[in-house]
């Protein structure tokens, strides 16, 4: 009984450890962060800009210097899902991480494909 007890406790151990959310290769997960301001537009394209309060520290310099990073997209359920995330996020000041991809742009920087809110 004992043997079985203890190997249940190692599984969900080893379960634990592995809590990461699964990415792509070429994405990678920034922060936490605390979200400033939230925005959504459309303009030919569908798009999401989140600014953090704190200063971020990504690959691309144009998301470290405005502190911002974008989502544009033609499926407006991608990045409506991350405003929506956002939104909640910014109103319970629950910090978050982002997921970033692709080269930096010249405009948006790295392009936004995903938020976590953490729950300290």
């Amino acid at each position: 009984m004992k043997k079985i007890i203890i190997g249940i406790i190692s599984l969900l151990l080893s379960f634990a450890s592995h809590s990461e959310i699964y990415t792509d290769a070429g994405t990678k997960w920034y922060g936490p962060y605390t979200i400033k301001s939230v925005s959504r537009q459309i303009q030919h394209v569908h798009r999401v800009s989140i600014q953090f309060n704190e200063s971020i520290e990504t690959t691309c310099e144009l998301n470290n210097t405005t502190r911002r990073v974008t989502n544009v997209a033609d499926n407006y359920i991608v990045v409506d899902a991350i405003f929506s995330g956002a939104l909640a996020a910014q109103a319970q000041n629950k910090p978050v991480r982002i997921l970033l991809t692709g080269a930096c742009h010249a405009t948006h920087g790295l392009n936004l494909w995903g938020i976590e809110v953490i729950n300290e």
